[in-house]
């Protein structure tokens, strides 16, 4: 534990620490490439008031931009499902990285949805605890406790996902999302 979290996709990154930025040890939320929420004890940088900023969402968001802009270059000329689901994606994120930089509130929002989808998760689990080992269900349940703690700690109200519609709406752009 304590090591620096490097910018390498796929696992929660931080720019590195300047003068202006100082390095903390605290439950930090990163997003690795699947959109999956991690909550662990790591050093990071912050210039926030919370582990978790907006250059990490930026990050993170605009890796999976790339990721989807590679899916559509191969499927360009291919199966148009596969085409149509990446750029609906592509939509998703630019409504998302558009309704996060309007505010803090914004990004603390989204950051509270990272712990509900990963408590959603851990509770999905537990749904078929008979299933694993009472090794397995106590560490869901410590998962679980754990994820209050950082929502707690952290200030942020676990709450549904947004929709797109609404998001749409916040950011002026429900034109483009009709046509989608």
């Amino acid at each position: 534990m304590g090591e620096r979290i490097a910018a390498t996709p796929g696992r929660g990154t931080m720019p590195p620490p300047d003068s202006s930025r100082r390095t903390i040890g605290a439950d930090v939320l990163y997003i690795d490439q699947a959109r999956v929420l991690r909550v662990g004890q790591r050093s990071v940088s912050t210039s926030g008031s919370w582990p978790i900023n907006r250059n990490l969402a930026l990050f993170n968001l605009g890796f999976r931009s790339v990721y989807e802009l590679h899916r559509v270059a191969r499927h360009f000329e291919g199966e148009i499902e596969e085409l149509a689901w990446s750029v609906r994606n592509l939509h998703e994120i630019d409504l998302t990285l558009r309704y996060v930089l309007q505010s803090t509130e914004s990004l603390e929002e989204w950051t509270a949805q990272i712990l509900t989808d990963e408590k959603d998760v851990v509770q999905g689990f537990l749904t078929l605890a008979d299933k694993y080992p009472d090794q397995a269900r106590a560490e869901f349940e410590r998962r679980l406790q754990k994820i209050e703690k950082v929502s707690q700690r952290l200030g942020l109200e676990m709450r549904r996902p947004w929709s797109m519609r609404h998001l749409a709406k916040a950011t002026g752009r429900e034109a483009e999302y009709d046509i989608f």
